[in-house]
Parts: C-alpha cells; sequence; structure tokens
C-alpha cells in the first residue's frame, strides 16, 4: 500500500532533493527521489498533490496537496524551489528540487510546466468556489432581507387594524365631555321653555293696585 492506488499519475522524474532548515538557516539533502504529479477525484472535484520518494527505501519525503498559494520559484533550468508538507510535519516546508542532474533524467522545464499548470488550475478553481461563496451568500442575504421586510409589513397592517378598533383615552374623554355638555345645554333649554310658556303670576298671588285716594279718606 503506497496511497496513491486511486491517484492518477500525470508526470513523474528522478531529483534530488534538498529542504531548509529554519534554525540552521542552510540546506539539508534528503536524498535521491522520485518525484510525482498526481491526480485524484474525491466527492466529485478533482484534486492534485506532489509525492516524492526515496530510490532506496521508498520512504515518503513529499506528500503535499497542491494548492493556489504553492510557492513555485524557478531558481535555474535545473533547479527550483517549492511549498511542501512533509510525512514528519504538517508544517509548510521549503524544498529545493534538481532535474537533470544526469544525462538520463527528464529535462526540468517538462517538470516545471506542468506543475505551473496545476497550480493555474488550483487557483482557477479557488476563485470559482470564492466566487460562488460571494454569491450564495449574497442570495442568503437577499431571502433574509425579503423575509425581514415581508414580516414587517404583516405587522404594520396589523397594526393599523388594531388602531381602527382602538380609541384613545383622550377622545373617550373629549366625546364623553362634549355628550354632558350637550345635555346640559338641552336641559337649559327645557327649563328655558317651561318659563316662557306658564304664567307670569295666578290671580290669587297677584297684588291689587293700591288706590291712593280711598287710602287717604279713610285714613282721614
Amino acid at each position: 500500500m503506497t496511497g496513491e492506488e486511486n491517484d492518477i499519475n500525470i508526470f513523474q522524474t528522478a531529483c534530488k532533493l534538498h529542504s531548509f532548515d529554519k534554525e540552521k538557516k542552510t540546506w539539508v539533502e534528503r536524498g535521491l527521489s522520485l518525484i510525482r504529479l498526481n491526480q485524484r477525484n474525491e466527492d466529485g472535484e478533482v484534486h492534485h498533490r506532489i509525492v516524492a520518494r526515496t530510490t532506496g527505501n521508498h520512504r515518503v519525503v513529499i506528500n503535499s496537496k497542491i494548492h493556489a498559494d504553492m510557492l513555485f520559484d524557478r531558481v535555474d533550468s535545473k533547479r527550483l524551489k517549492i511549498s511542501a508538507t512533509s510525512p514528519d510535519s504538517n508544517a509548510m516546508q521549503i524544498f529545493l528540487v534538481t532535474i537533470g542532474f544526469s544525462k538520463t533524467a527528464l529535462n526540468s522545464d517538462e517538470f516545471c510546466t506542468t506543475l505551473e499548470g496545476l497550480i493555474k488550475k488550483e487557483k482557477a478553481n479557488e476563485a470559482l468556489k470564492r466566487k460562488r461563496k460571494a454569491s450564495d451568500e449574497h442570495e442568503t442575504e437577499k431571502v433574509a432581507k425579503m423575509r425581514i421586510k415581508g414580516k414587517d409589513g404583516s405587522d404594520e397592517e396589523g397594526s393599523t387594524e388594531e388602531n381602527r378598533d382602538v380609541v384613545s383615552p383622550s377622545v373617550e374623554s373629549g366625546n364623553a365631555e362634549e355628550n354632558q355638555s350637550l345635555q346640559d345645554l338641552s336641559a337649559a333649554k327645557d327649563e328655558d321653555t317651561k318659563a316662557s310658556s306658564c304664567p307670569e303670576s295666578s290671580s290669587e298671588g297677584k297684588q291689587q293696585p293700591i288706590n291712593t285716594e280711598e287710602t287717604a279718606a279713610s285714613s282721614g
């Protein structure tokens, strides 16, 4: 079992590998290796990775996904620097790959062209994923706003209907006072009507005029 059973090999070549030691600030030789560019289909998506094994005991030196931000630096016609991970650490490392160190080795141009093309594909895929994600987020936000707008509209309509049925206390108070004033005015009119319709005085209660002549005679 090599872990590459489900992979499709795109390109492979012999090479010399060096890894950069950050602490010692120097390159460490990793030996002669066979470096492979593989393709794998997973969950309907195409992935690419780079695998390097030593030629003697087939120890894995590089096993890393080819990604959009991968370092790819052509040093010269035979050497290039790449960023990749190894089984020793998940941290990204810098590797120096030397191709064409012998007459039987393939030219490094073909390897570099193939690897660079795969990196460009990954960049295009990442850009497409970001675009789809942004579009999905925009649609989600749009739907959410429509729901909020619809909810606010129903609330406003309900509030309007409720307001139609509810009369404020001040209005009720004003109506009550107005009704009382109308009642008082009506009562006053009734009293005026009664007063105007009744006689000014009765015959019994009416005082007779005083005859001054008779009064003087009787007194004399």
